[in-house]
């Protein structure tokens, strides 16, 4: 059953559903794979909640199994429940001594939405030793280190690497062009974010970002055009905040960051 459910989940996802859901608790895991299959055909149906009751009985018929719980902490980030997902991370069986660095990634991602950056900061390091040429992993620490102004110059060097890794993401270009930002590259970082929107045009943080570096090169009727685009793109109410200061009083001048050292 388990097999004809998988079989149907890219063109048939309520017959997936069904098969799914037909799988029996004999064997747990089996029955935690299903549950896992339901989930995400769930998930992709935009029915979150579902697909979060679905996570949980697959962690909970097999307990001991870290995927699955790995699974249910990556959903729960994705619904902004970063607390509960950083409880199954912690868990014992989890968080031990040559965890995989997917593992420290997700706990990192979710202590930095927590505002616990000392804490990110460290997870993320460790999961970069493991993996030093992820672009992800080199994505995400970068971009902490250079919108914190932690460490700006070795986090816009670990960008560049990650763009070169995978230039045709264009959240990864965004970060890059950021880094130019912040350090003051204000021309270059127009071109940057201008082929970054070009990847990524609904995306509402790049957008703002590009409008930022308008405005530092005096491209000021453009930047206001690009904000006004991101009160449209379903922003985040502290990045409509911030836009909406923008329009009314410009960008501040902004100080070029420097860099300091290793973790």
């Amino acid at each position: 059953m388990l097999q004809l459910a998988q079989s149907l989940s890219n063109n048939q996802p309520l017959l997936a559903q069904a098969a799914f859901s037909r799988v029996g608790r004999a064997d747990p895991i089996t029955y935690a794979r299903a549950q896992v299959g339901l989930a995400m055909s769930l998930s992709a149906q935009g029915d979150d909640e579902a697909a979060l009751e679905a996570f949980r009985r697959a962690d909970a018929a097999a307990p001991n199994q870290a995927a699955f719980a790995f699974t249910l902490a990556t959903h729960l980030d994705g619904m902004n429940r970063q607390g509960e997902a950083l409880e199954i991370l912690n868990r014992p069986t989890l968080n031990v001594s040559g965890q995989p660095p997917q593992f420290r990634f997700l706990r990192g991602a979710v202590l930095e939405k927590l505002g616990r950056i000392d804490e990110a900061e460290a997870e993320l390091w460790a999961a970069l030793q493991a993996q030093p040429n992820d672009p992800t992993i080199l994505n995400y620490l970068g971009y902490l280190w250079v919108d914190s102004g932690r460490r700006v110059s070795e986090g816009a060097e670990m960008l560049a690497r990650a763009h070169a890794a995978r230039p045709e993401d264009g959240n990864i270009q965004d970060s890059l062009g950021w880094a130019q930002f912040r350090q003051g590259q204000y021309d270059i970082a127009v071109q940057t974010l201008e082929e970054a929107v070009g990847k990524q045009p609904g995306n509402a943080e790049i957008v703002d970002h590009l409008g930022d570096a308008y405005w530092q090169v005096g491209r000021r009727r453009e930047a206001e055009w690009q904000w006004n685009r991101v009160l449209t793109l379903e922003p985040d109410a502290e990045r409509r905040t911030g836009v909406e200061q923008k329009l009314l009083r410009g960008l501040p001048e902004p100080t070029p960051l420097s860099s300091g050292g290793q973790p």
